[in-house]
């Protein structure tokens, strides 16, 4: 394994990729080769809420209910992972409950763990075991506490959905889920780093919806019908980062809290949710989320 240089954290991920000096794109078998575990092959934005690290701080297992969907019931997957430990590890340090919820550090787990999971699979002969830590997480949970919480930044979906800033603005925001709706049927089909067939005919029949996050929150958006053909293409998959403008918000009209009991964008259902369009959308590159596993296939 490389020696990781000094000034490390002041990389950009473009020279860390030159640094590991690999193909971007590596199969399962390649990463299990290189020390990258199989749990961790599994983290995607789904699982990442479940994740439970061991005593010595490594990922250890995935919390399993009973409960199918643990999407739409987020204390379940509080209290059955490690973002529970990391809640009050946080109260013992001193952070208030009044400033400091559950939820907050839920949401904020999900995202982190998944981020972190994706850096070690991106970068394994530098990152392999370093990354998604226990105390890494932890660090990254004190450093968006002080900066969100206590230094009052706001991310931007934060500010979209508080309606104080405008959901038309340019924006770069990365794929976390795909849900698809199947022809003549009213229910939503799930989409996450699985593999998935739809038809032409579907795809003309109904929008495709994703998930889409800028790393602290997330929102829904529905695709137009040339956007959706991009995805059965595979053009877009989850992991893809988009840049796009004159999105339009809908079902937010005096502005809601990304935190609100009644806001769940891991639903297809979810009302608060912004249209995107194919004339006003592009890919971006990424060298981030990109690995096979990570990716929605559809044919």
């Amino acid at each position: 394994m490389q020696h990781l240089p000094l000034n490390l954290s002041k990389l950009s991920l473009r020279e860390l990729d030159v640094i590991q000096g690999n193909p971007r794109f590596r199969s399962i078998d390649n990463l299990l080769e290189l020390g990258i575990s199989r749990l961790l092959i599994n983290v995607n934005s789904n699982t990442a809420p479940l994740l439970v690290f061991s005593s010595d701080g490594t990922p250890s297992y995935f919390y399993e209910s009973s409960r199918k969907d643990l999407s739409e019931c987020w204390e379940i997957a509080f209290e059955g992972s490690s973002a529970k430990e990391m809640y009050l590890n946080l109260i013992q340090q001193g952070v208030s409950e009044d400033v400091i919820t559950k939820r907050w550090v839920a949401n904020h787990y999900r995202w982190v763990v998944w981020s972190s999971a994706a850096m070690e699979r991106r970068f394994p002969q530098l990152l392999c075991g370093r990354f998604c830590t226990r105390k890494k997480v932890m660090d990254k949970l004190k450093k968006r506490c002080k900066k969100e919480l206590l230094n009052g930044y706001r991310p931007a979906l934060r500010k979209i959905l508080n309606r104080d800033a405008a959901a038309s603005s340019l924006m770069i925001l990365c794929i976390s889920n795909i849900f698809v709706k199947e022809e003549n049927d009213t229910s939503v089909k799930f989409g996450n780093e699985t593999d998935v067939t739809m038809t032409r005919q579907q795809i003309e029949s109904s929008s495709v919806r994703v998930e889409l996050t800028d790393g602290w929150y997330s929102i829904l958006a529905m695709f137009d019908s040339n956007l959706s053909k991009r995805v059965t293409s595979g053009q877009i998959s989850v992991g893809s980062k988009l840049a796009f403008c004159g999105a339009i918000l809908d079902g937010a009209v005096d502005g809601i809290d990304p935190l609100d009991s009644d806001y769940n964008p891991q639903s297809p259902h979810c009302r608060v949710f912004l249209r995107l369009f194919s004339n006003s959308t592009r890919r971006k590159c990424s060298v981030f989320f990109a690995a096979p596993f990570l990716q929605l296939s559809i044919s």
